[in-house]
């Protein structure tokens, strides 16, 4: 199992931060779908043995993963995924001043655009979260008795008990990263920290992971001893019931009118996803909009051409291995070499290492109304060969890494293999053979 181990360490290590999109859910036929090209998949491919184990685990993760943000951008960038007319055509919302107000297009929510497409947001106050903050005391003393301790936390209405113990080697220092631990293990929406004053003396600060309260309450989150002496004692000293800060509501403008909203994030006509990060001056509003088609056409385009360098750097980094994996390099050569001319003509230059550079001049001049349908075709010639690559990279990775073929399978004679959900499993069978 060591070897799976590694595996699922270097995914979580490299891409565990990886947030999911919109463009990651699916329906039950199209997971469907999936499952059955993968059982077909394995139903006729044969027993191998890798000659690297360990960077081939690593090769098939990178490739899947540079596989999914092509398959992500491609979802993305189109106005109408069953039309292919309407391939990098998606709209992108655009914000004055991204730094005040950033905002991104959900095209998901509505099947039309808003009626109004223009907004102007002034913020006058970001929503803000609950801080309680503690006594500060002396890190390397002890400032508590030794034994067994107990406070109580009241959030969501719902009271969570904290049992802690003190020993005679402890100090202050200690206790509270302790608690911080505690406090941050248990996910009831409160964030933990020990804070120092820079003379010696720590504290221990709480703070809510929400923002804003609804009307008539006060506070996110009470913390309470439990009436025992023990408690009591640890509430005086370190005195983590204190509250710096309340939590508070955003105020803000929309296009003249008056709002609030618990969050510093909230939608627009359940299109628009607003995200507030400062005030702004006064009377100096935040346009919110869409970014011209010519414009969108020109990003999407790069954002496409950035996946696939991504997934272009991959297979070159694995060509230098011992032995080497090639079979994914040549294949992107080879779509890369086939599309250079038309690619270069709208501004999309191939490169000696089959990366593609974008010169946003031409690719503006291309996007333009009158030189758009001969544009859109020598990119839907492209975005299909990189799409047909990528579906075949996400469902079979391992076809790509170096192998030795132990034995095939009696062709036309096999049953399914339904629990085997991928040619991952060389990965498993390859400490045994």
């Amino acid at each position: 199992m060591a070897t799976i181990e590694n595996a699922y360490s270097y995914f979580l290590q490299t891409y565990g931060q990886t947030s999911g999109a919109q463009y990651e859910t699916h329906k039950k036929s199209e997971l469907r779908n999936v499952y059955n090209s993968i059982v077909k998949l394995n139903k006729e491919s044969p027993i191998f043995k890798l000659t690297n184990p360990s960077s081939a685990q690593k090769f098939a993760i990178d490739m899947k993963e540079a596989s999914t943000s092509i398959s992500r951008v491609l979802s993305s960038i189109s106005e109408d995924p069953t039309d292919a007319a309407f391939d990098f055509r998606q709209k992108i919302a655009t914000s004055s001043n991204f730094d005040v107000v950033d905002v991104t297009y959900n095209n998901e929510a509505s099947d039309e655009p808003p009626a109004v497409s223009n907004f102007e947001l002034e913020v006058k106050k970001l929503a803000e979260p609950q801080i309680n903050r503690g006594n500060f005391v002396t890190e390397a003393e002890r400032g508590l008795p030794t034994g067994d301790f107990a406070f109580e936390v009241e959030t969501n209405g719902t009271v969570f008990e904290f049992q802690f113990t003190v020993h005679s080697e402890d100090n202050n220092l200690g206790i509270m990263n302790r608690l911080s631990r505690l406090i941050n293990n248990s996910k009831i929406g409160i964030k933990a920290e020990t804070i120092s004053d820079g003379e010696g003396k720590v504290a221990l600060e709480l703070q809510s992971t929400r923002t804003g309260a609804a009307e008539g309450v006060d506070r996110l989150f009470n913390i309470s001893s439990d009436n025992t002496y023990n408690s009591e004692v640890f509430m005086s000293r370190y005195g983590l019931n204190k509250t710096e800060q309340f939590p508070s509501n955003s105020l803000f403008t929309l296009n003249g009118e008056e709002r609030t909203s618990q969050a510093n994030n909230f939608t627009i006509n359940k299109v628009f996803e607003v995200h507030l990060l400062e005030e702004t001056p006064e009377d100096e509003p935040v346009t919110i909009g869409f970014k011209s088609d010519v414009d969108a056409i020109a990003d999407n385009v790069k954002s496409l051409t950035d996946a696939y360098n991504e997934l272009v750097k991959v297979a070159e980094k694995y060509t230098n291995d011992e032995p080497p994996s090639t079979k994914l390099y040549n294949m992107i050569g080879n779509i890369a070499t086939r599309n250079k001319e038309s690619l270069s003509s709208v501004g999309l230059e191939v490169n000696d290492d089959y990366t593609i550079s974008v010169n946003k001049e031409m690719l503006t001049e291309a996007a333009q109304p009158e030189n758009w349908m001969d544009t859109h075709s020598k990119l839907s010639s492209f975005r299909n060969s990189i799409e047909n690559l990528s579906n075949r990279t996400s469902l079979n990775p391992m076809d790509f890494v170096d192998k030795k073929i132990v034995e095939y399978k009696n062709p036309g004679k096999n049953l399914t293999a339904p629990y085997v959900t991928s040619q991952y499993a060389g990965m498993m069978f390859n400490a045994y053979l």
